[in-house]
């Protein structure tokens, strides 16, 4: 027993293995701190990899921050980072919020932070890289975050000022009781701001008090004016230009206008006999004479294209004629007068006679009856009564029919007829006429002459293109007035972009407030006028080194007065009339027309910020309109971003709006 218990003492003093088993456990440590400088190197190496390859995508999609969602702009980042970290050896992906932190390699790009104003992209992303040798002390993976920001200012400036010219900018400002000829007046106030904020854009001064002798004009910058009302002017210069339709190939230049003077008697816009000629409306105006024998002339406004031309800037070509532009033509409406009741229905806009010089008359149908062997004579006045007696027995009654048609034919017919050519006949003879020969008991001839005229419709009467030849105007017309061909078209036109800025501010000091409003007009004026296509071509093409800005102030709201008449309307407009079912629908609810309206505001903004137009919205006075919130909300969806919709009430703030969108803009180029 005594040496088995002196064996075991002696191995419980032995230590000659403990070496070897914490050489063992200190190896484990040792391999990973030496692993761990091979470990971070790789580590260091990928996130300098990703680093460069972050700063390339910054680089290659800043240009895409004025077109391109943040959502679109992350998706390109994240194909570039990945597809430039991948190499022969090492498979990247992204990294879905599934992946385990001891995977990879992956890496994902955060939403980018857009700054359109100062021209910057804000990339960051972070990634994952998986260990190798201090996975043996726990650490399976690293995680890294990097950041990378590009900015680049535009080269060059071009800006749109779409300005309501409305009646309501006669209006005070800050007044709900509609002043008017309060000086100063919203116009009186618009026209300094937008003056002050021409003159930051082109000379770099800061305020409005600032003087520009001396100075010289930015090359860099382009500024144009949209003045609008109801519709707007695209200049008079423009009456040959190949964009505007001058034959009626665009089929809303042939509405309400017919040549034919057949009246098919339709109920609906699609069974109404419409003019499929040419019609040239630019050259009807010359053929109507004012009150003082002056010819009248085309104002130089157009007509809203048919939808969806109406809300882009699709280059007009005579290859689809819908994209041309209608010479705005406010047909004369039915009577003799203006503001008359006829046919009882009251018409606003009837500024000649409806039965021109050119016109041929009515068509009519004479029914002739002869009676012989008579007692009594039927003239005189008591000649119906007379000519109703009864005659001897022995004599005749003859009929005879003789009918004009409405292209002048005389033809001999059977009977009276219903109807002629669809205009229901009368429910008497318009005019009976008498004439007696013979004298005596039984031995006197009776004749009686019935013409019944075949009355055109009202929708005729309107259409009938004959009545313009040699026309003479039925009362005195003002300049900017809603009556007469020209009604409500606004005599302050299109200023194209220009960088002279005394053509500009000129053009700002010639607007007058007259008319209705339609932004949506205007705003797509705006964006034809920044676009560098026809009709005006003096925009730069879209590219990351000119900045495009539109502008859009109104104190109201898109309005359309609709009427009970047969047309649905008050006063004409770029859309003609409700009854032209230009807006989608036939009707006299405004509440519908102007819904219509905003919608195809919204797009014309949807369509300019998807080309690269920046937009700013002004609403003055918008406690004024009929839906304040509503207005408030359109215009700032218009907007390119919330802080780009201005909402001022007092002249001081409508300067103010001005200026500070002048000086953000003014920080978009560079330097002369």
């Amino acid at each position: 027993m005594k040496p088995f218990l002196t064996l075991l003492s002696r191995f419980r003093r032995d230590e000659s293995g403990a070496f070897a088993m914490v050489f063992a456990l200190m190896g484990i440590v040792l391999l990973a701190v030496a692993g761990a400088t091979v470990d971070f190197t790789a580590a260091q190496q990928a996130r300098t990899k990703a680093q460069v390859a972050l700063d390339a995508a910054a680089l290659a999609l800043q240009g895409s921050i004025y077109t391109a969602s943040t959502s679109t702009i992350k998706d390109q980042a994240q194909a570039l980072l990945v597809n430039r970290l991948a190499d022969t050896t090492t498979t990247w992906s992204n990294c879905a919020s599934t992946t385990p932190v001891d995977t990879g390699p992956c890496a994902t790009v955060n939403t980018p932070v857009v700054d359109t104003t100062a021209g910057q992209l804000t990339l960051s992303a972070y990634m994952i890289v998986p260990m190798n040798f201090v996975t043996l002390v726990g650490f399976k993976s690293l995680r890294e975050q990097i950041v990378s920001v590009a900015t680049r200012k535009k080269l060059a400036l071009e800006v749109a000022m779409v300005l309501d010219n409305s009646g309501s900018m006669n209006y005070t400002m800050g007044y709900s009781s509609h002043i008017n000829n309060t000086s100063p007046t919203r116009m009186d106030t618009l026209q300094d701001a937008a003056t002050c904020a021409s003159n930051i854009l082109f000379y770099g001064v800061t305020t409005c008090t600032a003087s520009t002798t001396g100075l010289t004009a930015n090359p860099n910058v382009k500024i144009g004016l949209v003045p609008f009302t109801e519709a707007v002017n695209v200049g008079t210069g423009n009456a040959s230009a190949s964009w505007l339709d001058r034959t009626g190939a665009a089929a809303i230049t042939r509405q309400n206008f017919d040549d034919d003077d057949y009246d098919n008697g339709g109920s609906t816009v699609a069974a109404v006999d419409t003019f499929s000629g040419t019609v040239d409306r630019v050259a009807l105006f010359p053929q109507i004479n004012d009150k003082n024998g002056t010819a009248l002339s085309w104002g130089g406004c157009v007509e809203a294209r048919k939808t969806p031309y109406d809300t882009d800037d699709t280059a007009p070509s005579s290859g689809t004629p819908d994209t041309l532009f209608t010479p705005y033509f406010a047909p004369d409406e039915p009577g003799g007068s203006n503001s008359t009741s006829y046919g009882g229905e009251t018409y606003y806009n009837s500024y000649i006679d409806d039965t021109g010089p050119s016109c041929k008359a009515e068509p009519k149908v004479v029914w002739t009856q002869v009676k012989t062997k008579c007692s009594y004579a039927a003239s005189g006045s008591n000649a119906a009564s007379n000519y109703n007696q009864a005659c001897s027995g022995s004599g005749t009654t003859t009929n005879t029919y003789v009918q004009t048609d409405w292209n002048g034919n005389v033809t001999t017919v059977a009977g009276l007829p219903a109807t002629l050519y669809n205009n229901p006949q009368p429910g008497s003879s318009s005019s009976d006429t008498y004439t007696t020969s013979g004298s005596g008991s039984n031995n006197i001839t009776n004749t009686r002459a019935s013409t019944y005229t075949y009355i055109f419709s009202n929708r005729e009467y309107q259409e009938r293109m004959c009545k313009y030849t040699s026309a003479a105007m039925t009362q005195s017309i003002s300049a900017g007035s809603v009556f007469g061909p020209n009604g409500d078209c606004p005599a302050a036109a299109i200023q194209p972009l220009t960088g002279t800025p005394a053509t500009i501010n000129n053009a700002i000091a010639a607007m007058n407030p007259v008319g209705g409003t339609n932004i949506t007009e205007g705003a797509a004026w705006g964006f034809r006028v920044l676009s560098p296509t026809a009709p005006f071509t003096e925009g730069a093409a879209y590219s990351t080194t000119t900045a495009k800005v539109l502008i859009i102030m109104t104190d109201g709201e898109n309005t359309i007065y609709p009427g009970t008449n047969m047309n649905y309307d008050t006063f004409y407009s770029a859309y003609g009339f409700p009854w032209n079912n230009r807006l989608g629908t036939v009707t006299s609810s405004d509440t519908t027309l102007e819904a219509v309206m905003n919608t195809r505001l919204s797009t014309v903004c949807t369509n300019a910020k998807a080309a690269g137009i920046s937009i700013y919205t002004i609403g003055v006075d918008t406690a004024d309109t009929s839906n304040p919130s509503a207005t408030v909300t359109l215009l700032t969806n218009c907007a390119t971003n919330s802080t780009q919709a201005y909402f001022p009430n007092t002249a001081a703030d409508l300067q103010a709006a001005f200026v500070a969108i002048a000086n953000q803009l003014a920080a978009l180029r560079l330097a002369k």
